[in-house]
């Protein structure tokens, strides 16, 4: 369903476009259920990302924390993790898999996230094409510059998730990583990204670092190219890319939501057997994610992110978006860090005026949402208890949107005569750029224009017509050649959608229990990234009259025969409505609250002494007729 006029009206999610923006409600955190330092971790990242408690999956594995089979990963932490999601009716929706410190890394000579990307282990093999160790399959996400969860809703997707290990030296230094990479998003933190050639054979990447840099000053970004592989003093790294042994990490100062990483043997060998650097000493240094090969992988270039990580980075995608879009062979190689770190997302604003907090509801959900965003808000998404109930999404630009782009004297139109998709637009565009002979690449919402450097940069601009299109060229010019040889750059990158809405909807009730239930509203921007933000309220359904009875167990007890706790109370609920915990308080002190029947209260009398006693039960929750008393004695 199209943007029309504000307001709109939210249909059913299984009419409407889904909203596409990598949020909490894509990730899956598998921990140990046998580890204490695992099960911390866990849910200190589903407390900092809002990420819903039914999307940890506590997994019976009790190897080791470093290696396995894949028999033993497939078996414990494979299989059990896709049947909690089926289960749960998470599989079409989670696109990311979350594992802790405590779960291995290596499997069968393949990283874990190879293993959970591609579902098994793949072994390197020789070839004249691939050399001594390369491999056949690659990775589909790999320069798609688009958000996975857009990318996964293409209907021929495999929809394979994308893996990253939240995993820092140590439990506290992992937490530390946590709480410091939330703090960064959507900050925009001015800082350089360092792309270093490397050193000797640790240098072969290096061929991606001009393209990269043309993104990147094209996005405002600060770039220092550096010869060399190391350097010092540094205070402002946003973006580190090197090939090394180690790195000076003390020496130099990440800003929070800083990606690093360095192109090395053994970066991802994280039990610190491999005699290099590893990977996650950039997390202990600041930084919100990086990778690390976990086997000899020799110098390939495709085994390691390209440059183009940190422009994607700084574009607005994810920290595990950049990365995994960046790396074609992952077999070998682990992402560690913040999966949801995004510091240079711009979401929509967002504004739920129905329903409030807490508000009770019979038959129907009145919902009304307000958002904003200056490039456009591409769509919103209502889920109810983690499952998506409905949406709208802008899908089709209208007739007669237009784009108009001036290169010097020259002009280029192209309008639409029917209702069609973006990408029909800007393919009509990149066709009449080619005619005039210039070089045209064309991503999902983007150009890239290259010409002869022949001169000066001539001045462009761009402008559309409709209210829900909207057009930029990065940096506002062409971006000439760094030699005679090399062509300019221009960078035109589009969105949609309006830049205000307001939706509404009234969602029936009919199917949904009495209770308390948990209501999402996700809006995104109408770009490539699609930045998205959220709200979350609760709202309770109550068809039912639910009362609070609480009986007294004991009337009076003996203090001098009695050892122990005793029974003095206990709570029921009459009605078929809500059920929900009970806080018990003794002489109003709270005293025990129990989430889930039986709803009794023992006590030690020693601890209340001589005399009369008042035991009031209470839901947490407002409820109708939900507050009893009675009273209990306590003889010497």
């Amino acid at each position: 369903m199209r943007f029309l006029v504000p307001p709109v009206v939210l249909v059913a999610a299984s009419a409407a476009s889904a909203a596409v923006a990598l949020g909490p409600h894509n990730v899956a955190v598998l921990a140990r259920a046998d580890s204490p330092d695992s099960l911390r971790i866990a849910n200190a990242y589903l407390a900092a990302r809002g990420i819903s408690a039914d999307h940890l999956i506590l997994l019976p594995y009790k190897g080791s924390p470093h290696t396995c089979t894949f028999d033993a990963f497939d078996r414990d932490i494979l299989q059990p993790t896709r049947k909690a999601l089926k289960d749960r009716k998470l599989d079409k929706t989670v696109s990311v898999w979350a594992t802790t410190l405590g779960l291995p890394w290596r499997v069968d000579g393949n990283s874990s996230s190879s293993v959970i990307h591609f579902g098994k282990v793949i072994q390197p093999t020789k070839g004249p094409l691939i050399g001594p160790a390369g491999f056949t399959e690659t990775n589909h996400y790999t320069g798609v510059w688009l958000s996975i969860d857009a990318f996964n809703s293409v209907p021929q997707s495999e929809h394979r998730p994308l893996h990253m290990h939240l995993a820092a030296g140590t439990v506290d230094l992992t937490l530390a990583m946590i709480k410091r990479s939330a703090a960064a998003d959507g900050t925009f933190p001015a800082g350089t990204f360092y792309l270093c050639d490397g050193a000797g054979p640790r240098s072969t990447r290096k061929t991606s670092i001009p393209q990269a840099t043309r993104f990147l000053h094209a996005l405002g970004a600060n770039v220092e190219h550096v010869a060399g592989s190391q350097f010092v003093d540094k205070k402002d790294v946003l973006g580190l890319y090197t090939g090394d042994v180690f790195f000076p990490t003390t020496l130099n100062k990440f800003l929070p939501g800083a990606l690093a990483d360095h192109l090395t043997s053994t970066g991802g060998v994280l039990d610190a057997t491999g005699g290099q650097m590893m990977c996650t000493n950039f997390l202990d240094a600041g930084c919100a994610a990086s990778y690390g090969t976990v086997v000899e992988p020799y110098n390939y270039p495709t085994k390691f992110p390209a440059a183009l990580v940190h422009a994607a980075y700084r574009a607005g995608f994810t920290a595990v978006e950049s990365y995994w879009m960046s790396v074609s062979w992952p077999e070998q190689g682990i992402f560690v860090g913040d999966p949801l770190c995004r510091p240079f997302g711009k979401p929509p604003e967002i504004a739920v005026a129905s329903p409030t907090p807490g508000q009770f509801v019979a038959d129907e959900l009145p919902i009304e949402v307000k958002a904003r965003a200056p490039r456009g808000v591409g769509g919103l998404e209502v889920r109810l208890d983690g499952e998506a109930v409905a949406g709208v999404g802008q899908q089709r630009l209208p007739r007669d949107a237009a784009i108009t782009l001036t290169i010097g004297t020259r002009k280029y139109t192209t309008t639409t005569t029917e209702p069609t998709v973006l990408a029909t637009l800007t393919g009509e565009l990149k066709k009449k750029l080619e005619a005039d002979g210039l070089d045209v690449s064309l991503a999902p919402a983007s150009l890239i224009v290259y010409r002869k450097n022949d001169g000066p940069p001539p001045l462009v601009a761009v402008s559309c017509t409709s209210g829900v299109l909207h057009g930029e060229i990065a940096g506002g010019k062409f971006f000439a050649g760094a030699s005679s040889g090399e062509k300019d750059f221009m960078w035109l990158r589009f969105s949609t959608g309006p830049t205000s809405t307001t939706a509404r909807t009234l969602f029936p009730l009919s199917k949904v229990s009495d209770g308390l239930h948990h209501l999402t509203i996700t809006a995104v921007g109408g770009g490539e990234t699609t930045a998205g933000t959220s709200q979350t309220l609760s709202f309770v359904k109550r068809t039912q009259v639910t009362r609070l009875k609480l009986k007294r167990m004991k009337e009076r007890i003996s203090l001098a025969a009695v050892k122990g706790r005793v029974e003095v109370a206990a709570a029921a609920f009459q009605g078929e409505g809500l059920v929900p915990p009970i806080e018990f308080r003794v002489d109003e002190r709270i005293v025990e609250t129990r989430p889930n029947p039986p709803f009794a209260l023992s006590v030690d009398p020693k601890l209340f002494g001589v005399g009369r006693h008042f035991v009031r039960a209470r839901t947490t929750k407002p409820l109708q007729e939900a507050d009893d008393e009675v009273e209990f004695f306590i003889d010497p």
